[in-house]
């Protein structure tokens, strides 16, 4: 499996130089390494998870995202979401996506799904700064798998950008 941490470090739960200065840096957090000292663990039961590149993770209060390559969300996800049902209890959170690296449009949707997309606008603002605007149905606001503001949260750290939710 490839991971933020590398393989000793996911197995010891120690750190080592580089990892601690990945971590010390902020290119990984803490979460990274949570997530990725389960997925070694879970690797024994499920060998599939040995064949997946976890990228990230990031947390909302209820939720937890985790971006991997775009060909390893379903393995990771499991056969009839076995494997990611167990993640999330050994997270001890409600909800957890695995969303594959992709366009920034196809993201979001996995991110939202069951909700759906009607589309990502560009704001321009004053001072050469940029903000996305997510469309989604009005009808879709119970849908969506967390609060807006916890979303917006999310999509902020996964892009680097301003995001807005609106229901329309």
């Amino acid at each position: 499996m490839k991971a933020p941490l590398c393989e000793i470090c996911a197995k010891t739960g120690v750190l080592c130089p580089s990892c601690e200065s990945k971590l010390s840096k902020g290119e990984i957090t803490e979460l990274d390494v949570k997530v990725s000292r389960i997925l070694y663990e879970m690797a024994k039961e499920h060998p599939i998870i040995d064949k997946i590149t976890f990228l990230r993770a990031f947390q909302g209060k209820r939720i937890i995202v985790l971006m991997v390559e775009k060909g390893d969300v379903g393995p990771l996800v499991g056969r009839g979401g076995r494997i990611v049902r167990e993640l999330s209890r050994k997270l001890k959170k409600e909800k957890v996506r695995i969303v594959g690296k992709r366009e920034m449009k196809q993201m979001i949707q996995d991110l939202i799904i069951p909700a759906r997309l009607l589309g990502v606008n560009v704001l321009y603002l004053p001072g050469g700064k940029e903000k996305y605007r997510v469309r989604i149905p009005k009808e879709d606001r119970k849908k969506i798998p967390a609060q807006k503001e916890e979303l917006e949260k999310i999509m902020r750290e996964m892009f680097s950008s301003e995001f807005e939710i609106r229901f329309e």
